[in-house]
C-alpha cells in the first residue's frame, strides 16, 4: 500500500536498504520481496534489487567459489 511504501521510505530515510544511495527520480526505489513468501523486505535502488535477484537465484555459496577461484590464478 501507499502508506507502507511511505513508511519504508521514512525508516530508511529515502536510501536503498544495501548501498545507501539516495533514492531519487534517477535511482528508482524496487519494492524488495521474498519470492517465495512475498514478504516485502524493504527498498533498494534498481542495480542493488537486480544484483540480489541475481544472487539468490545462483546462489552466494556459487558466487563466493567463483570469485576464490578467480583470486588464484
Amino acid at each position: 500500500s501507499c502508506h507502507a511504501y511511505i513508511r519504508m521510505w521514512t525508516e530508511q530515510a529515502g536510501r536503498c536498504g544495501l548501498c545507501h544511495v539516495s533514492l531519487t527520480v534517477r535511482t528508482t526505489a524496487a519494492v524488495d520481496h521474498d519470492h517465495v513468501t512475498r514478504a516485502v523486505r524493504g527498498l533498494l535502488c534498481r542495480s542493488c534489487n537486480t544484483s540480489l535477484g541475481l544472487a539468490e537465484r545462483i546462489g552466494i555459496k556459487a558466487i563466493e567459489q567463483w570469485l576464490a577461484r578467480q583470486d588464484q590464478r
